[in-house]
């Protein structure tokens, strides 16, 4: 429950001793908060592991989030405790803030959470700077107070103006809070007024998942779908796309590897699609999500598409992200209090989060991420926002008109240079086939292998090896046919195709041995490499058993 204690006072000469703790009960929150901590992470664990990311990756993954937890749960404990020398915070950089260094304090709303703002007392002379990742100035500290309710926000800028000897109601201090509230719903009414509906992305998203329900509709698996029916539905394959396909790079933008895969990029989408196409416009903010999504299928053709199928509107939504935050630096002037500085930091915390995943998973498609966040940044570039109302009236056709042309010769650019593969991922998908049904008749002729080799016992009791000859003539063919398939080295299947592989090559090595031994050779001549290819095989095998724990669908 969070807490509002006030009973400290100030009179004109002192303050009570007793601490205000304004925040979360750290007491009777501990187990809830190491419960969330314990299954985040647990979670966070599973999915990294079944979706095939390097050890490396997993451990980076799972101390991140971590990190992040405790740091996040840990500010949500407590926000403040003011004290009769100074008020202390965990989102302090020392801890704490003196009374005597505070000149005044103020309220400020910033997007939907609010602020306390600190401004620090200066040397005579001195002329305080803003800093434009905070939107602060140099002399000013700002407190999240978001986790307060409002009662509770206006309790702890009362005893703070107490504490460093202002007293409510202050014209000056009351006039800049009310006044960065009054801003800010007037800046949201003026976005509100310039595009009355955000329609573009919710059109964008309805397509999408209407699409993806046709699909379904179809017969396309819900969570994990074939890439060859992606291939067939329209993704972007840089063999196909290069001959006679270039439709590809665009409709692979609205194709997705399962629902996982739509649900996070709509999500994304809902949530800045809408303050982005209020700034854009709508007719712009389309210009910016095809024109990122076609840079990045088309920048695709040179990297994950030469032998994979893309698919996915991560490009076109990290492009609205570009350039929604270009636009917001261009006219963070326009922005009340620290809304720039705010939704500046949250777009390049999800940037950077997309290709940090990007570069951990070997299935992500990380070059449509880089093609479509830098595209979007340029066009929000060229582009002109709304709110620069003067400006886009005059100018906007022309910037418009200069953005497409841009997008044209930059696809046009990359699809002529793209290097074109000697065969398709149709190729492939035949080679896997091929390779799923060796694997089927591997399983049987091992199992017969197994069940047919330890008939015998010899003198001392051990099992002795009985080959027949149907399975040494079984696992030469497999064997032989294995070799015909060349996995890629990128494929999730190919390690295991090779660990099958080894093993059939050891069973083959045990018979064939076991044979020639009986026929030409004494039994005790050759248990030393008997014992080495049974090394092999428990080798072989015991990968296997791993490959088959870690990733379900690799095997």
């Amino acid at each position: 429950m969070k807490t509002g204690k006030t009973s400290a006072t100030c009179t004109e000469d002192t303050c009570s001793a007793t601490p205000a703790i304004f925040g979360l009960s750290l007491r009777s929150h501990m187990f809830i908060e190491f419960m969330v901590v314990e299954a985040v992470l647990v979670g966070t664990w599973l999915f990294a592991w079944r979706s095939g990311i390097s050890d490396g990756g997993l451990t980076f993954v799972v101390l991140l989030t971590s990190v992040a937890l405790g740091w996040i749960l840990h500010g949500q404990r407590v926000v403040a405790i003011v004290r009769p020398q100074w008020i202390e915070s965990p989102r302090f950089k020392y801890g704490r803030v003196f009374w005597r260094s505070i000149e005044n304090a103020r309220l400020e709303t910033v997007g939907r959470g609010s602020m306390l703002i600190l401004r620090m007392r200066t040397l005579a002379g001195d002329v305080p700077r803003r800093r434009h990742l905070t939107g602060l100035a140099s002399n000013e500290i700002g407190l999240p107070v978001a986790a307060l309710t409002g009662d509770e926000q206006e309790k702890l800028l009362a005893l703070v103006q107490e504490h460093v000897g202002i007293s409510r109601p202050d014209a000056d201090v009351v006039e800049s809070s009310d006044d960065a509230r009054q801003l800010t719903e007037e800046f949201h009414a003026t976005l509100e007024d310039l595009t009355p509906s955000a329609w573009a992305p919710m059109c964008i998203i309805a397509l999408n998942v209407l699409i993806w329900l046709v699909m379904l509709a179809d017969g396309l698996a819900l969570l994990r779908p074939a890439p060859a029916e992606l291939l067939r539905w329209g993704g972007n394959a840089a063999y196909e796309t290069l001959h006679g396909g270039l439709w590809r790079l665009l409709t692979g933008t609205f194709l997705h590897n399962g629902l996982q895969h739509l649900s996070l990029n709509m999500l994304a989408l809902l949530v800045i699609g809408p303050p982005a196409a209020r700034l854009l416009g709508n007719w712009q903010f389309l210009i910016v999500y095809l024109g990122s999504g076609l840079t990045g299928s088309a920048l695709s053709l040179h990297f994950s598409a030469q032998q994979n199928v893309s698919v996915g509107a991560s490009g076109a939504v990290l492009g609205v992200i570009g350039a929604f935050a270009v636009g917001v630096a261009q006219h963070r002037a326009r922005f009340p209090g620290r809304s720039a500085a705010r939704i500046a930091t949250n777009l390049a915390v999800y940037a950077v989060f997309s290709l940090t995943a990007g570069m951990l998973t070997a299935s992500v498609d990380n070059a449509t991420h880089v093609g479509g966040l830098f595209s979007g940044a340029l066009l929000g570039w060229l582009l002109i926002e709304k709110v620069a109302e003067e400006q886009y009236e005059k100018q906007r056709h022309d910037r418009q008109i200069a953005a497409i042309v841009i997008v044209l010769v930059s696809v046009t650019g990359l699809v002529r240079t793209a290097p074109i593969p000697e065969s398709g991922p149709t190729a492939r998908f035949q080679e896997l086939e091929q390779w799923r049904a060796l694997r089927i008749q591997f399983d049987r002729t091992i199992d017969a292998v197994r069940r047919d080799t330890y008939g015998e016992t010899t003198s001392d009791g051990t099992a002795a090896y009985r080959p027949p000859a149907t399975h040494i003539s079984a696992l030469r063919s497999l064997v032989a046919e294995m070799e015909g398939i060349q996995l890629p080295i990128g494929e999730p299947e190919a390690e295991t195709a090779a660990l099958v592989e080894r093993i059939a090559r050891a069973w083959l090595a045990i018979l064939e041995l076991e044979q020639r031994r009986r026929r030409v050779f004494p039994y005790e001549e050759n248990d030393g490499l008997m014992q080495r290819y049974e090394d092999e095989l428990s080798e072989a095998e015991a990968k296997l058993m791993l490959r088959k724990a870690l990733s379900p669908r690799a095997h």
